[in-house]
Formats: structure tokens, C-alpha cells, sequence
């Protein structure tokens, strides 16, 4: 089976600008390539994707404010977005062009909400087409005191190379690891 040393499975290098750390303390930037470039998106509300060159933040993709983030803001205004799992590839099909498939999660009040979306490159600007309902992760009862409620936050995403499944890793109340896995028509 697939090992730590199989090179099946894409490995994603990245190297942070050197000011990282004073651009703002962040940890939910997702990285992936295209056309064999590292971006991140940086930003999910809004929508940012970005690319380190030469050691310095260089803004790819305009930013823009996704609507549905918008609306969804304007009724939660305490709502925030981040990342949460590296987008994948997808491939193209007969069905439909190739896109990227990823995690981000809304936290409000202490309680975060996992969604998947896709997004793709629309003349040279990525773009996202689509976000799921939220992911039906299973929660641990609250175990410690270092949270309020029981929580799930997805921080992995692959997809399983012989069912085509997607599977979705995630932690369940800083108690357990978990994984969900489901079609892609079902996060349709």
C-alpha cells in the first residue's frame, strides 16, 4: 500500500515570505499549484489568492467578495472564514473541466462550521464556483476545558484513488481523529 516514501502522492513544498510574520499571525493560508506555481489563498472573505516570489507577497487573483459570503456575513455579522484543508486537483471529466476542490470553515462564537468548495481558474483569476452544505462531521462530546462545546475542524483532504471518494480528516473535540469520507455528487 501508499508509504510515507511513495511518490504517488503529491507533495506540496512551500516557502513563506520573510516577513511573514509581520504581514499577520495566520495558519489557516491553504497552498496549492497551478500550472506548476505555488499560491496560497490567503483570505477566504474576501476571496484572495496570492504567491510568494523571490521572498516577497505578491496578489495574483484579485480579491473579490464571494456573495454568498457576503449575505451570510451581513446576518452573522461576528462570522469569520478561514481555511482549513490544501485544495486538490480534480480531474477534468466528460461531465466538466478540471477544478480545485477544498475546505474552509466559519467560526462564530465558538462553534465552527466545515463546508467544501470548488474553485477554478476563469481567465486568469481563480474563482469560486461552488460551496457545499455543511460537512456532516461527527462530533466527541466535550472531554477538557479548553473548549465550550464540542467542535470539528477538517484539516485534511484526498481523495481516495480507487473508489474516487473524497475523504475529509478532521479532529473532534480535541479529543479524536476522525475521517468522512463521500462522493463528490454528494457534496453536490
Amino acid at each position: 500500500g501508499p508509504g510515507v516514501n511513495d511518490t504517488s502522492f503529491p507533495v506540496i513544498s512551500s516557502s513563506f515570505p520573510k516577513d511573514y510574520m509581520t504581514l499577520r499571525s495566520e495558519k489557516n493560508w491553504l497552498a496549492f499549484t497551478h500550472d506548476a506555481t505555488l499560491y496560497y489563498i490567503t483570505d477566504m472573505h474576501p476571496f484572495t489568492v496570492t504567491r510568494v516570489v523571490n521572498g516577497s507577497r505578491v496578489e495574483l487573483a484579485r480579491s473579490y467578495y464571494y456573495p454568498l459570503f457576503t449575505s451570510t456575513q451581513m446576518q452573522h455579522p461576528d462570522m469569520v472564514f478561514h481555511g482549513g484543508a490544501n485544495p486538490l486537483l480534480m480531474p477534468a471529466t466528460d461531465m466538466r473541466p478540471s477544478f480545485y476542490l477544498g475546505v474552509f470553515h466559519t467560526l462564530e462564537n465558538g462553534t465552527y462550521v466545515n463546508y467544501a468548495f470548488e474553485f477554478m481558474d476563469v481567465d486568469c483569476k481563480f474563482e469560486i464556483i461552488r460551496v457545499s452544505r455543511p460537512l456532516p462531521l461527527r462530533l466527541s462530546p466535550k472531554r477538557d476545558a479548553s473548549i465550550s462545546r464540542p467542535l470539528g475542524f477538517v484539516s485534511g483532504l484526498t481523495q481516495h484513488p480507487n473508489t474516487q471518494r473524497i475523504i475529509f480528516s478532521y479532529g473532534s473535540s480535541n479529543a479524536e481523529s476522525r475521517v468522512l469520507s463521500m462522493s463528490l455528487e454528494t457534496l453536490e
